[in-house]
C-alpha cells in the first residue's frame, strides 16, 4: 500500500509540501492582518496534533463524561498517527477516540459511508487492518485545518464567531 499523500513510507510528514486549498471552502483570501503563506502539510499536521492533544487535556482536567465527538477524534487520529509513526487501525482509532471498540467501530462505518475514511492494507503483522482518510477526507480535513491555521475560521469553542451564538 502506498503512503497516504503527504507522508513518507515511514509515516514522516512531507514538511514542504503545500497543501492546495479549494477556494470554495472560504480560506482565502485572509482577513487583514491574518496569515496569507499556503500551509505545509506538516504545519497542519502540527496543528491537528495539538488540537488532538487539546482534547485530551480538556477530558483529564474536567472529566472525560463531559465530551464526546468520536467522528471528530478519529478524523484527527486519521491525520495526525500516521505522522506520528504510529499506525492507525481500527483499534487504536477507537482508542484515540477515547470510546469503546464498538462505539469506534460504528462511527467509522458512519465515516466510511460519508467517504471521509477508507480501510485498506494491514500492519506488518497482517493481523490488523489500516484505517486512512479518503481523498476527499483528507482534503475536506485539510482545508478546514488550513482555515484554522490562517485565522479565517475562529478555533473553536468560540460560538459568537459561528452565527447565533453569544454575543457579548
Amino acid at each position: 500500500m502506498s503512503a497516504p499523500h503527504g507522508y513518507s513510507e515511514r509515516g514522516e510528514s512531507d514538511s514542504g509540501q503545500t497543501v492546495d486549498l479549494d477556494p470554495m471552502a472560504g480560506a482565502w483570501p485572509a482577513a487583514e492582518g491574518q496569515r496569507t503563506k499556503t500551509p505545509t502539510v506538516s504545519q497542519l499536521v502540527h496543528l491537528a496534533c495539538r488540537l488532538y492533544d487539546a482534547r485530551r487535556t480538556r477530558e483529564r482536567l474536567l472529566g472525560e463524561d463531559l465530551f464526546g465527538e468520536p467522528a471528530w477524534d478519529i478524523l484527527l487520529a486519521c491525520y495526525c498517527l500516521p505522522a506520528r509513526g504510529e499506525p492507525a487501525t481500527v483499534i487504536a482509532l477507537a482508542h484515540a477516540a477515547n470510546v469503546p471498540p464498538t462505539t469506534g467501530h460504528r462511527w467509522q462505518r458512519i465515516l466510511m459511508k460519508r467517504g471521509l475514511i477508507e480501510r485498506g492494507g494491514k500492519c506488518s503483522d497482517g493481523r490488523r487492518q489500516l484505517v486512512h482518510l479518503s481523498p476527499e477526507g483528507r482534503r475536506l480535513l485539510e482545508n478546514y485545518l488550513a482555515r484554522l491555521f490562517c485565522g479565517s475560521t475562529p478555533p473553536p469553542p468560540f460560538p459568537e464567531y459561528a452565527g447565533g451564538g453569544l454575543r457579548p
